[in-house]
């Protein structure tokens, strides 16, 4: 039978002896020997910081670029703006002007309307019209034949067989057969006329 106190030392023994560390190889240590590390860690900084640099010079050259573009059209649509507006008043002073002389030229049109009215009615106080009088009965001299037509016609008493005439003319229609255009007389005297429709 084998001794209790022995076997229990044993045991206590290796209980209390200390576990071996695994140990690392110095070709495994973090830091190479003979590396400066804060040389190193500024290196780095530097090229991040230069890579940064020219990452962020780039961009703000496209950057520059597309606003150097943006004001060039800016100010080419500011320069048509600023045409536009000036064409636009200049445009807006002309039809100012125009206006103006168009209310002068209709206050004239209106104006010798009356005058053409007033005068077209007086020119045709002393006309009269013939109907039915055969086309060409006149002949070639309508003013001399109706001048002894007339009053040869009313039996009319007149100086020398005749009533003065200015103008004696068909209508302006196109003659057509079987029928007489109308005949067109300007008298010279008003009175001939008041004569005229009286004794007709």
């Amino acid at each position: 039978m084998p001794n209790t106190k022995t076997s229990k030392l044993a045991v206590n023994k290796s209980a209390e002896e200390p576990v071996a560390k695994p140990t690392v190889p110095a070709s495994m240590d973090a830091t190479p020997p003979g590396v400066d590390t804060e040389a190193l860690a500024m290196e780095i900084s530097e090229y991040v910081a230069e890579k940064i640099t020219t990452m962020m010079d780039k961009r703000f050259g496209d950057l520059s670029a597309t606003l150097d573009n943006i004001t060039t059209r800016l100010e080419f649509n500011t320069k048509r703006i600023t045409e536009a507006e000036s064409r636009v008043s200049e445009a807006e002073d002309n039809m100012s002007a125009m206006e103006s002389r168009l209310k002068g030229l209709e206050t004239r049109v209106c104006s010798l309307t009356e005058r053409s009215i007033d005068i077209e009615g007086r020119s045709r106080r002393d006309n009269l019209l013939i109907y039915n009088l055969t086309e060409n009965a006149e002949g070639r001299q309508p003013v001399t034949f109706f001048e002894k037509w007339l009053p040869t016609l009313l039996n009319l008493e007149t100086k020398r067989g005749i009533i003065k005439i200015d103008r004696a003319h068909r209508s302006l229609a196109p003659p057509k057969p079987n029928w007489s255009r109308a005949v067109i007389i300007k008298l010279h005297n008003p009175r001939d006329k008041i004569r005229i429709l009286a004794a007709a």
